[in-house]
């Protein structure tokens, strides 16, 4: 009788702490792309405009008492029509690192470099500081091209922010992958 009150205590301890801590991670799958986004343990408000060039929009709560930034992640796609010239992520990337410099003088670019996905698909990383309102803001870009469309996947945080916010905004940009 002692062992068969071992079991039925045991079992339901087992199972709880197999599943305490481990939250299922909601994702999107399309057709041409991979991400995973939080909510644990506080729900990231997930937005999927059905106009403009925005596919997706993250959002994270708001983190301590201090934290005055919601840290954003943003999906967005333009498709180039001109068939004349394929596509080429070194001319894109130019034009978006133009682009940065001219549209805020207060940019400063930290850091860009050629990265692969976990897909090993190529991308551009560009990683910037701006200035809005009393708050610095650190804004990372990854720039992927697949034929004539261009993905523009894009983490803003606050410098010295959140930084567990900050950490999960990387973790779900690191979850991010085009389909082959």
């Amino acid at each position: 009788m002692s062992k068969l009150f071992f079991l039925l205590i045991t079992i339901p301890v087992i199972s709880f702490a197999q599943n305490f801590g481990s939250p299922s991670i909601p994702a999107i799958r399309t057709d041409d792309y991979y991400i995973e986004y939080p909510v644990y343990p506080v729900m990231w408000q997930l937005n999927q405009p059905q106009t403009g060039d925005t596919l997706l929009t993250i959002i994270s709560p708001y983190g301590t008492a201090h934290d005055k930034f919601l840290e954003s992640i943003t999906l967005s796609i333009r498709t180039i029509d001109d068939s004349r010239d394929p596509l080429i992520l070194d001319t894109y990337y130019k034009y978006l690192y133009d682009d940065i410099i001219a549209g805020d003088p207060s940019a400063v670019i930290l850091e860009t470099a050629r990265k692969k996905d976990r897909n090993s698909y190529p991308y551009q990383y560009i990683k910037y500081e701006v200035q809005y309102k009393d708050m610095k803001l650190i804004i990372e870009e990854r720039c992927y091209i697949k034929k004539q469309t261009v993905y523009l996947l894009a983490l803003c945080y606050q410098y010295k922010g959140d930084s567990y916010h900050t950490w999960m905004g990387h973790e779900v940009m690191k979850s991010f992958y085009l389909m082959e």
